[in-house]
């Protein structure tokens, strides 16, 4: 025993294996004893006891009370520790072999067994090909169900068994049954048919008797409706008179329980009941105005007049039958006399005044509306019918003293500022003084007062409403928001087609903001959107004059110049604009632009150099842009040498400019295929090129683009899969990974078909899941079976990208569903601002498509999307290939568009997917 341990528990850790050992032995006598037959029911004495008193429920086969009275200790917890250790690594050891072998023998299973709709899913695809007249021509199979189904026959007694009854009595008929001859009565037979039918029509009735509740109010919409078109609903009608003529009974003074017993008498043909009901009905309800008019309605114009005049003596006050009286006469003079004698009596009937009114002259309108306004003072119809009808000192009289009455209602004041506009033209500041002293006393929100601004825009009035949103469109807006929340509100109003209304927030929000190039732009774009290319030329003019230095207002001029009176017109701007800003390259390359579309390639470049010169005065160095531009210039006029040098020149003062590298990169493979390569050039090949380019520009992916596919067409698609696969990892997040990965999707699909483009996209969607050009390419490379799913899944992700949406669009139109299609098709080419010039080619290859057919829009697709190009510029994998490929830099944008949708009708038909 180590003498380090404490005394106590060694004693109990030596009683304990003692107690477990003397346990055990006894257990093993026990089942010795079982095995030879010895009984187990061996009594010992109380001696016996006492001296062994060991538990005999230790002894049974459960065995786990052998140990019940040992004490759990830290070494008995540390054991099992290691045993559940020990299990559970046995445990783990083989677990995936065993899991793959149960997949793979279950997958076994499933192949030799497959379900019912997997051997159909091939048939099942197929049926999308099968047409309608196919279709109708598939036999109808009936009734083939296993269960047997009883049928119940019912045969009638034909003539012949009863002509045949012989001596027998009549009605009856001889049954032979058991040898003995029995007779059925026919006749009781008929009579216990009636009967029932009788008890339970009686029963019926009954029922609709005895309801206890009935609702009144809605016997007229209930009745109006009965139409007696077959006997069996004469019963329902009798019912029907019976509960209203109890009800009329119990409530004779009810006017809808006598209008509703006259309607139903009235529907189902009977006039004259019909009248008696509703006479009957003003007798009992001589109070009630609805049962007059009613009464009136039911009887001819003559004796409608008559009930009438008795019922105003008894219903003076009631305005509708007053309105009725005067409806029923023909005479102009007539229906005036009844509506002033109704005015007699009812004064203050705003109803009764308007009728009167109408009915009169100016002069006679005017007189009756001086009267009204002192009748009833708070309507502000009447000050306003008033005003209209006056001479304007006398209307602003008017106006006057109705803003003492009814100055808080927002009608009297627009009313006044229209008069005001009317009197003075839109330009007046009238109009704003009245809407100024209106917000002052209307309590109304910016958006009630912008909503009362379209209906004044309805009318006509400009300065009205110019008035009204420059004096409340700030209500409830914070200083610091307030441009922002005008421009929303502007496109708003836009949007739901109020023009008016947001070219008076442009026009307030340049007024605010009078030197912000942001907001002169953008209401010089509104302009031109609207088509009113003069009002654009003057907000831009105007803006220019209050934003000194800017630059983007001058190029918007000169390019709306330039699209309306020519190149003479952008030359001419752009020279103001370069007295003005000489620095700016903007301007200079704008005018390099001008010279270049007219074929002035010695202008652009004279302009170019002075732009590199001027940068150079001012103690710096030519922008990449301007450098970028000036060797275009030489490309296009064929100057191959000096295109080079630009370039070259270009990279050794901007390093990291990547489109000069993709310039250089392109002018040695263009140099390589015609043989001008020559000795002492600073690279061996356009490789060399791209190698460097993605160390300088790591991040571009147009370079890591470029660089694959230099490769690729080597032959080397292996390097080329390579250079994809490290410019993923280089080239950061965003929009750049993604168009690698599309890049990646493109290689696999030239290599691999359509399998390796799948795989491809799937290890694309799982790194840019949300990314819509590369759902639109798993779309693309989806089977025709297949693509439907792929396009709900893809809708889901991002429905609001043009890519995807474009996709959904050809699907709907590779299965004839045109009409679908070009809905889908329209949608993609407005999504994302209209910008996807991919999205408009589809669209206008869909169109030239269904003009073949007759139902073509390509003009107003053109239209379009030119106007989108000139507001916001347009982008796209094809569109771009297309605008940016050598030898189309004199290509128009209406050619660019229409060669890109020739492609995408080319790629339908060859049926070969297009990766976005």
């Amino acid at each position: 025993m180590n003498s380090s341990q404490p005394t106590g528990q060694s004693t109990r850790r030596v009683l304990g294996d003692a107690r477990r050992e003397t346990t055990a032995a006894e257990y093993i006598a026990a089942s010795k004893r079982r095995r030879l037959g010895v009984s187990e029911d061996i009594s010992f004495d109380e001696e016996d006891d006492e001296k062994n008193p060991t538990d005999t429920r230790a002894l049974d086969d459960n065995d786990v009370a052998v140990f019940a009275d040992a004490v759990y200790e830290e070494d008995d917890a540390e054991a099992d520790e290691i045993y559940a250790q020990v299990e559970e690594r046995m445990r783990s050891r083989r677990q995936k072999q065993r899991e793959e072998k149960l997949h793979a023998e279950l997958k076994k299973y499933s192949d030799a067994n497959p379900t019912v709709r997997q051997q159909f899913a091939d048939l099942k695809a197929e049926l999308k090909t099968v047409s309608t007249d196919e279709w109708a021509c598939i036999p109808d199979i009936g009734d083939r169900s296993i269960k047997k189904q009883k049928v119940e026959r019912f045969t009638p007694v034909p003539d012949s068994v009863l002509s045949g009854s012989g001596g027998q009595k009549v009605g009856y008929i001889a049954t032979e049954s058991d040898g003995e001859e029995d007779a059925t009565d026919l006749a009781a037979i008929g009579q216990g048919r009636s009967g029932v039918l009788g008890q339970n029509l009686d029963r019926a009735g009954d029922i609709v008797a005895e309801k206890a509740a009935v609702d009144a109010d809605n016997y007229l919409s209930e009745l109006a409706g009965i139409k007696v078109s077959a006997d069996s609903e004469i019963g329902d009608v009798k019912r029907a008179r019976r509960l209203l003529e109890s009800i009329n009974e119990t409530n004779p003074g009810h006017a809808p329980g006598w209008i509703a017993a006259a309607r139903l008498e009235e529907s189902i043909g009977k006039i004259s009941a019909a009248r008696m009901k509703i006479l009957e009905g003003c007798r009992r309800c001589a109070k009630e105005e609805e049962v007059w008019i009613e009464a009136a309605r039911m009887h001819c114009r003559k004796t409608a007049r008559r009930l009438l005049a008795q019922g105003v003596k008894h219903v003076p006050r009631s305005t509708k039958m007053w309105l009725h009286a005067a409806g029923l006469e023909t005479d102009v003079s007539a229906k005036k006399l009844v509506l002033r004698k109704g005015l007699e009596v009812i004064p203050r009937s705003v109803e009764l005044w308007k009728g009167a009114v109408e009915l009169e002259d100016e002069f006679g309108a005017r007189l009756l509306l001086r009267k009204a306004v002192e009748c009833v003072p708070q309507e502000v119809d009447m000050w306003i019918a008033l005003s209209r009808v006056e001479r304007y000192d006398r209307a602003k009289e008017v106006l006057q003293r109705a803003r003492k009455v009814v100055g808080r209602d927002a009608k009297m004041w627009i009313s006044w500022a229209e008069m005001e506009e009317a009197e003075h033209g839109e330009d007046s500041e009238l109009m704003d003084m009245v809407m100024k002293e209106a917000v002052g006393q209307v309590d109304a929100s910016r958006e009630e007062w912008l909503n009362d601004a379209v209906e004044v825009e309805k009318v006509g009035y400009v300065g009205t409403v110019r008035a009204m949103v420059s004096n409340t469109i700030g209500i409830g807006v914070k200083e610091g928001s307030r441009e922002s929340q005008w421009v929303e509100d502007a496109n708003e109003m836009e949007g739901k087609g109020h023009k008016m209304v947001s070219r008076a927030i442009y026009w307030h929000l340049t007024r605010v903001f009078s030197e912000s190039e942001e907001a002169w732009a953008a209401f010089g774009d509104f302009e031109r959107r609207c088509g009113e290319e003069e009002r654009a030329k003057a907000v831009l003019q105007e803006g220019i004059e209050k934003c000194k230095g800017t630059t983007t207002l001058w190029l918007m001029l000169a390019k709306d110049r330039w699209r309306t009176e020519g190149a003479e017109g952008g030359r001419e701007v752009l020279r103001k604009a370069l007295e003005v800003a000489a620095e700016k390259e903007e301007m200079w390359v704008a005018a390099a632009k001008i010279e270049t579309e007219c074929g002035q390639l010695e202008r652009a470049r004279d302009i170019l150099r002075k732009a590199r010169e001027e940068a150079i005065e001012n103690g710096g160095v030519p922008s990449a842009r301007v450098l970028m531009k000036s060797a275009l210039v030489e490309r296009e006029d064929g100057k191959w040498r000096e295109e080079r040098e630009v370039v070259e020149g270009g990279l050794r003062a901007h390093g990291s400019a990547e489109k000069l590298w993709l310039m250089l990169a392109q002018w040695y493979e263009e140099a390589e295929g015609r043989g001008w390569m020559r000795e002492g050039m600073r690279f061996k090949d356009a490789g060399g090129v791209y190698g460097e380019a993605v160390e300088r520009c790591a991040e571009s992916a147009a370079v890591w683009i470029g660089f694959a596919r230099w490769e690729e067409g080597r032959g080397g698609v292996a390097r080329a899969r390579a250079i994809l696969e490290r410019g993923r990892g280089r080239v950061g997040g965003g929009e750049g990974v993604e168009a690698v990965w599309s890049e990646c999707v493109r290689l696999e699909t030239r290599a691999g078909g359509r399998e390796g483009g799948r795989a491809a996209v799937s290890r694309a969607l799982a790194e840019c899941g949300k990314s819509g050009r590369l759902w639109a390419a798993a779309i693309a490379l989806e089977e025709r079976a297949s693509a439907r799913g792929r396009c709900v899944d893809a809708l889901r992700v991002c429905g609001e990208s043009a890519a995807v949406l474009s996709e959904v669009g050809k699907v709907l139109w590779r299965s004839g569903r045109a009409e679908r299609a070009r809905q889908w098709l329209w949608r993609a080419a407005r999504a994302e601002g209209g910008r996807s010039g991919d999205s408009w080619a589809a669209l206008l290859a869909f169109e030239e498509h269904a003009r073949g057919r007759g139902r073509g829009r390509v003009a107003e697709v053109e239209r379009l999307a030119l106007g989108a190009l000139a507001a916001r510029g347009l982008r796209g994998a094809l569109w771009s290939a297309l605008a940016k490929r050598r030898g189309h830099e004199r290509w128009g944008a209406l050619r660019v568009l229409r060669a890109a949708a020739q492609q995408v009708r080319r790629l339908l038909h060859a049926r070969v997917p297009y990766i976005p």
